[in-house]
């Protein structure tokens, strides 16, 4: 039996497998359940081989019919690598490109190269999604994105990693604050945060400053709790939030001194704030840019990434 005909009806007997139900299967494919009945049944036939237990309820895959499933969604899997190497021979006149990263509502380098990705290929769809690290690899992982920034390296075992920038923690302070004046020859200048050469400053100073810190679980969070056992302080949390964009709003209104990348400031957010370099190895960090494994990297991925790298380096991000 040639291979080509072990998979004529491939798309039926894959979303009998995904719905576990020849009814609803045959409604999701605008036929009669006996004709599906039928298309099945003559496939296996046609094997030698049974693919679906239609003793159990839902009805499940026998033992061929796992490895039967797998070999459809390698199938699915090439089609889509040589669709997609069909498509970077149009030189990204088509496509699309889906990316997810956390904080886009701050104004900082990555936020502007997604602008200028777009402007450079105005025919690509590009899809951008604000979400958490764990979130955006659950996407990533469902084949929903293309593309994750992060701070946090995925498992090279399973992802592609690959180094784009760097960053640095700082703390930011409401100038109200009673703390800065002792600190005054420590605070950060806006025309270069990222690379001031001022002497940083212990988190011990903020023993009794009120904290802005994001939710347990987040990867931002893991970090500053590392700077405060290292400092060995208990903060005073004042609020928990989900993404650093909010914990630095909250800050900027006097709430509370709050913890993220120096990246994110802006001449704007200097009006209300102090900022202060963090004294700790675990205050320097990496961006990265993970993709899965094994995926066809398209054009319209490679070119994203060099264009990220670009920007990084124009910004002072790659020191």
């Amino acid at each position: 039996m040639a291979v080509r005909n072990m998979f004529h009806y491939r798309d039926y007997i894959y979303c009998v497998y995904q719905e576990k139900s020849f009814t609803k299967a045959a409604e999701k494919l605008h036929i009669s359940q006996p004709s599906l009945s039928a298309l099945v049944r003559k496939e296996e036939e046609s094997i030698g081989q049974p693919i679906f237990n239609r003793k159990t309820t839902p009805i499940s895959l026998t033992l061929f019919g796992s490895e039967y499933i797998k070999s459809i969604e390698t199938v699915y899997d090439l089609e889509e690598r040589l669709k997609s190497m069909s498509s970077d021979l149009n030189m990204l006149q088509t496509g699309a490109l889906a990316i997810s990263a956390s904080n886009l509502g701050i104004p900082h380098f990555v936020p502007q190269t997604l602008v200028q990705y777009k402007q450079c290929y105005p025919n690509v769809h590009l899809s951008v999604i604000e979400a958490s690290t764990i979130k955006a690899k659950h996407m990533l992982d469902t084949g929903a994105i293309d593309l994750i920034i992060t701070s946090q390296p995925l498992d090279q075992d399973g992802y592609e990693v690959q180094l784009c920038y760097q960053e640095q923690l700082i703390i930011a302070v409401p100038k109200e604050y009673q703390v800065n004046q002792k600190l005054t020859d420590n605070c950060l200048r806006w025309e270069k945060p990222s690379t001031d050469k001022t002497m940083p400053v212990s988190l011990q100073e903020f023993e009794h400053t009120p904290f802005i810190l994001l939710n347990r679980g987040n990867y931002l969070r893991s970090c500053t709790d590392m700077l405060f056992r290292e400092a060995q302080i208990e903060p005073e949390v004042v609020l928990e939030v989900e993404q650093s964009s909010v914990a630095y709003n909250f800050a900027n209104y006097g709430l509370g001194a709050a913890i993220f990348s120096s990246r994110f400031i802006s001449r704007d957010y200097f009006k209300n704030l102090k900022y202060y370099a963090i004294a700790s190895k675990y205050a320097q960090r990496k961006g990265y840019v993970c993709f899965r494994r094994g995926c066809y990297v398209t054009t319209a991925m490679q070119q994203f990434i060099q264009i990220l790298r670009n920007a990084a380096e124009e910004h002072g991000a790659t020191q």
